[in-house]
């Protein structure tokens, strides 16, 4: 993908109304209607149950079907599965299980909330410890004369607060004042319990193209008090036009992370508010600058999730668990009816060399998150993480059908990038996408046993044999792409990505079926080479 190093260090990824009260020692409800002075300052606190009472809850797996002697085949709603979602299902149901795997599936609960101030939407996930993650969306109506405030009560007679700073160094304090000066996530312990809190975000109420663009002048920190049963951390958006206001936090009566452990310092140490945000349907980064729209504080919907994907690989880490989870099911939830998960802007290379505008689909970053999803599945058991992957997996053997060049022994090299409407130039081939993507058919085809996964991966890997030695340049670093087609954008590879991927690669074939494969060796050799030359670090070695 063109723009990897511009979005951060990616290589080494690693309608119910009413006003619902919540504490932190069970669960009450008030479905009491709200006024416009009411809603002036409304107070919630936090709930620890794994039950939620007053919120709807979305009906669990999508692929609960109904089989008949006739071998018809519906959803959960009672209609008919398409081809391919029999496809997804009938792979999913021969996936052999893994033996003594624990389920952790948390299906999100939505509520939501409308007075004459306000629209409240609140999506909440409740873990089987207890654990509860809630994020809460705020929209002003034209009536609105109230600005929002409100507030989270926690138990506790001592407290520990650490957050990172404008040089993304920790600092750790008792003192509230001084927390409360900073408009950063916050890490939260008092002897009762432990809390993440987001920034209260504010963001222009457009969307063009699945991207928020924020409003850092209207916003402000947190702020944490003693009260009499605890802390009282308030928090608030100011009365503004066109604008949206939100706020996450997840609430553990365990220590969600363990402070003497420099390891949870390093894999917590994720940028939730600076220039990356995780928002109600994804996680957001900077806006490259030739994507539009684009702009300074203009983030867009990152289809691969790197973060997420980080925490679910930490997940002994209960605050990496719990984001883990949800950060992955809410990104999954964006994959479209094709089967890939688009990125919204338009891109302006893309346009003017391919004739692909916005929402298009990148193979590297959807791979990527598929592959995440399989990590996915393989640590919290849910299926549905299965599911998604395969759709994706179906829609992938379609793309490599129709965009890719056949090679001299029946080999095949999948084009880069693609685009729901189709009518567009054929692409490049970049060596980094198309071994990531054999890996991730090689990983599926261990997990599901579906031959087509293992035939395609196979396909590709001969591909890059029969062009070996196109990949090479004079002074041994690898070529980037081969270039079929005409483009302005001729780029270098990256230090040491492809490497790393070509390491999977290898690691893959000899794991699963006790085999070497001579190009992959030898474009590893010809990359390390160039690598020590260069002083390149970050690389692969066990």
């Amino acid at each position: 993908m063109k723009f990897y190093q511009n979005i951060g260090h990616f290589a080494s990824l690693i309608a119910l109304t009413g006003i619902i009260s919540l504490t932190c020692f069970g669960v009450t409800a008030s479905a009491r209607g709200a006024s416009r002075a009411a809603m002036a300052k409304t107070t919630e606190t936090t709930q620890v149950t794994t039950q939620a009472v007053t919120e709807t809850t979305t009906e669990a797996t999508t692929y609960a079907v109904t089989e008949t002697t006739t071998e018809a085949y519906t959803n959960a709603d009672g209609t008919p599965m398409s081809p391919e979602e029999i496809t997804v299902y009938n792979t999913v149901k021969n996936t052999p299980k893994t033996p003594g795997a624990q389920v952790t599936a948390p299906i999100p609960s939505d509520t939501f909330e409308e007075t004459d101030n306000i629209r409240k939407s609140k999506r909440s996930f409740s873990f089987p410890t207890g654990d509860i993650y809630n994020i809460i969306r705020y929209e002003y109506k034209d009536s609105a004369t109230q600005p929002v405030n409100e507030s989270i009560e926690i138990p506790g007679s001592s407290i520990e607060i650490r957050y990172l700073d404008e040089n993304d160094e920790w600092t750790c304090t008792t003192n509230t004042e001084k927390a409360n000066a900073a408009v950063r996530t916050m890490f939260i312990d008092t002897d009762k319990c432990s809390l993440i809190v987001s920034v209260p975000s504010v963001y222009k109420d457009s969307y063009l193209n699945n991207t928020l663009e924020i409003v850092p002048e209207l916003e402000s920190g947190i702020k944490l008090e003693k009260s009499d049963a605890g802390y009282t951390i308030s928090y608030g958006f100011p009365l503004a036009e066109d604008i949206v206001g939100e706020i996450w936090y997840l609430y553990s009566e365990r220590r969600l992370a363990d402070w003497n452990n420099i390891n949870h310092f390093n894999v917590l140490k994720q940028d939730f508010n600076k220039t990356h945000r995780f928002s109600f349907d994804g996680y957001y980064y900077p806006t490259p600058y030739n994507y539009e729209p684009t702009g300074e504080n203009v983030l867009y919907r990152q289809p691969s999730d790197y973060v997420g994907a980080l925490f679910v690989r930490m997940g002994d880490i209960p605050a990496a668990f719990d984001l883990g989870y949800v950060m992955t099911y809410t990104c999954m939830k964006n994959q479209n009816t094709q089967g890939y998960w688009a990125t919204g802007p338009k891109s302006e290379w893309l346009f003017t060399d391919f004739k692909i505008g916005a929402n298009f689909y990148d193979t590297r970053f959807n791979t990527d998150f598929a592959s995440s999803l399989l990590d996915a599945y393989q640590r919290y058991g849910n299926t549905d993480f299965l599911a998604s992957a395969v759709r994706y997996a179906e829609y992938f053997k379609k793309h490599a059908a129709n965009h890719s060049y056949a090679t001299k022994n029946g080999g095949l090299l999948v084009e880069d990038y693609g685009s729901f409407e189709g009518n567009h130039n054929r692409t490049h081939v970049s060596l980094n996408h198309h071994i990531a993507e054999a890996n991730f058919l090689y990983r599926l085809y261990d997990i599901t046993r579906e031959e087509s996964y293992l035939e395609l991966a196979d396909k590709m890997l001969v591909g890059v044999s029969d062009t070996q030695d196109q990949w090479v340049l004079a002074d041994n670093n690898l070529n980037y792409a081969l270039y079929y087609t005409g483009t302005y954008n001729v780029m270098k590879d990256y230090p040491y990505l492809t490497y790393n991927d070509l390491f999977t690669t290898k690691e893959l074939l000899y794991g699963y079926f006790n085999r070497t494969d001579p190009t992959i060796e030898y474009l590893m050799a010809c990359k390390l080479e160039w690598m020590k030359e260069n002083n390149v670090t970050g690389y692969y070695t066990q």
